[in-house]
């Protein structure tokens, strides 16, 4: 797909060529998602921030707490196209590892229990298609309305 051509209608010429923002966005969330690098390897940025500061949650008494694992996001459940045929929105799962540790009287080792939750859904999953949509129009599909990026 070729650029269309810009046409500057002042006196004076460009200095410079203007930056691509939607590229600047694109690229901004998928640094806060970091859905391609592995739980182990994540920095503690975006949401792996977010998760890291909240987590761990203490009981009142402090003899339990949940702890923050890792999250991964999973693919879209409805293409593109499907989501605009239904009137839904386009995302994609998000699912949080959380580990529950709980001191238990009258054992000398604490009791774990992990498990993977859904936490909620993300708009727009950022699968390659997805990706060369917003880089080209620069939207969001939310409620299949397609909103700027």
């Amino acid at each position: 797909m070729m650029k269309p051509e810009r046409q500057n209608f002042g006196k004076l010429k460009e200095a410079i060529d203007p930056p691509n923002l939607i590229q600047n966005q694109v690229d901004s969330f998928h640094d806060f998602l970091q859905r391609d690098v592995p739980s182990t390897h994540r920095i503690p940025a975006g949401l792996e921030a977010v998760f890291k500061e909240v987590f761990p949650i203490f009981s009142y008494d402090e003899k339990s707490r949940l702890e923050y694992v890792s999250y991964t996001i999973g693919e879209s459940a409805l293409s593109e196209m499907d989501c605009i045929d239904q009137n839904c929105t386009y995302a994609a799962p998000l699912q949080v590892k959380l580990r529950l540790r709980m001191e238990m009287e009258g054992q000398s080792k604490p009791f774990y229990s992990e498990e993977e939750i859904f936490m909620g859904e993300f708009p727009s999953s950022l699968n390659e298609d997805l990706l060369l949509l917003m880089e080209r129009k620069g939207l969001w599909l939310a409620n299949c309305i397609d909103l700027l990026g």
